[in-house]
């Protein structure tokens, strides 16, 4: 009698665990199956989370950019980050060198349709972002002086310093080149590394050919100066411009009111204090 009785409870106990399992599964489908196409159309946004237990800040400033990875203007695009972002380059020596942020990062993000500057292990968030907008600019009118000479046919030596520094564009547009070249050869270098790169493939709706990495090269190899002015007034101006920027610091506690004040003057844009529980909705 009494092991009927213990059976018949340990059966409604499994049933009713089954029936918790059950809706737990529900629930989190219905979570992955909510989220929505990605937004071309955001408005200027800028948020200061201040956190207690942290001893630097950490900010990400991203801006709109859905380029499939058919698309014409992503070796260009990616070739622009990694123009600025490369060992030595110069968020490295301007940031870094400076002491301003441990990590400075400029990246073209295809899965979230983003185009993103980042900081980490920061010291002073305004001042290192002034240096990137302002590397921003530099970096325009090096490109226009070099592509001027270009279709000039490289000009005549009494030219001076603006021959110079079409010359050193050039030079770092090669270098860029070999440095980017590496990175997408690295990524096919492992066989983990090419289940991975087969997964996006497939996840992106795009079967690579035998010959995907030959493309990919020429298309690395044959990006101009031009493309470089193009896809820099397409996409990269939106970071000198308010409009549809999205700016995140996360600073220590205390220092976000006046990290936000700073960076207010940069952006042109009030940045708004905000706790951590505001970016996350309930189940």
């Amino acid at each position: 009698m009494r092991t009927g009785t213990r059976g018949g409870r340990a059966s409604r106990l499994r049933g009713r665990q089954r029936l918790v399992n059950k809706g737990r599964r529900r629930r989190r489908e219905s979570v992955c199956l909510t989220r929505g196409p990605l937004r071309n159309n955001v408005v200027e946004h800028a948020v200061a989370v201040s956190l207690k237990g942290i001893d630097s800040s950490y900010l990400e400033l991203v801006i709109p950019c859905s380029l499939h990875k058919l698309d014409d203007d992503l070796f260009p695009v990616m070739l622009f980050a990694e123009l600025l972002s490369r060992s030595e380059g110069p968020l490295w020596n301007r940031i870094r060198g400076k002491g301003l942020a441990y990590h400075s990062l400029l990246e073209v993000l295809p899965w979230a349709g983003q185009l993103c500057f980042s900081l980490g292990e920061c010291t002073a968030p305004a001042q290192a972002l002034e240096e990137f907008l302002t590397i921003l600019k530099e970096v325009e009118e090096e490109v226009e002086e070099a592509e001027r000479q270009e279709e000039a046919g490289g000009g005549s030596a009494g030219e001076g310093a603006g021959e110079a520094a079409g010359k050193h564009m050039r030079k770092v547009l090669e270098e860029s080149k070999a440095s980017l070249l590496f990175s997408v050869h690295s990524r096919r270098s492992t066989p983990s590394s090419c289940a991975s790169q087969a997964a996006k493939a497939y996840f992106w709706g795009v079967t690579e050919p035998m010959d995907e990495m030959e493309r990919e090269t020429q298309a690395i190899e044959s990006v101009s100066l031009a493309d470089l002015r193009r896809v820099f007034n397409r996409y990269f101006k939106s970071f000198l411009e308010p409009g549809n920027r999205c700016t995140v610091l996360v600073c220590p506690a205390g220092k976000g009111e006046g990290y936000a004040t700073e960076l207010e003057g940069l952006l042109g844009h009030p940045v708004k204090s905000c706790k951590v529980a505001d970016f996350f909705a309930e189940v």
